[in-house]
């Protein structure tokens, strides 16, 4: 089993991804992570070369294109950011506009909603943890909302989001990571 890190926390904040790390390999998952903020990468343009020309390649040729190359062998998907603004960080907000070539061009329904389904069939597990940057209450509630709707585009087989202010609880690490392996078996 494969775990997929999308880190973009600030340096000082590393101590976060790195006890990420750690209780994945201690659950026998094998971690990649990509450290956004050193990675150079462009945004998104909608040109649509990836669905119509390249299917599942972007047209840009740079550092985003680690993660479209680890995308579909992980099986969990992991986000570790600061909120801002009930959002991503913008490195991750870049990175994730650029998974547009693991959708395909048309559209299905899934749950009663319309979709783009996914280019790979791997079934995934979405994991964020958000770092809340504010002392407003409804950004943690916000940033929730968006991870949960961006896990149906997903089409995640499982979600979690953990949201904390100074120290991420160990505790919940690991039981949402246990959680996580359990629904892809």
């Amino acid at each position: 089993m494969k775990a997929l890190i999308l880190d973009s926390m600030p340096e000082q904040m590393r101590s976060t991804t790195e006890a990420i790390e750690k209780e994945v390999k201690s659950l026998g998952i094998e971690p990649v992570t990509l450290n956004l903020r050193d990675m150079k990468m462009k945004k998104c343009i909608g040109c649509f070369v990836c669905w119509e020309k390249t299917p599942g390649v972007c047209v840009h040729d740079d550092d985003g294109k680690k993660m479209a190359m680890e995308w579909p062998h992980a099986d969990i998907i992991i986000y570790s950011t600061p909120v801002f603004l009930g959002s991503y960080s913008p490195e991750l907000k870049v990175q994730l506009d650029r998974i547009l070539p693991i959708l395909q061009p048309y559209f299905r329904k899934f749950n009663g909603e319309v979709h783009h389904p996914q280019r790979y069939p791997r079934k995934k597990a979405l994991v964020a943890f958000g770092q809340l940057t504010s002392k407003d209450d409804d950004e943690g509630m916000t940033f929730k909302e968006l991870v949960r709707r961006n896990s149906l585009n997903l089409q995640a087989r499982f979600c979690e989001v953990i949201t904390f202010k100074e120290e991420l609880d160990k505790v919940a690490i690991a039981a949402v990571f246990k959680k996580a392996k359990e629904a892809l078996t």
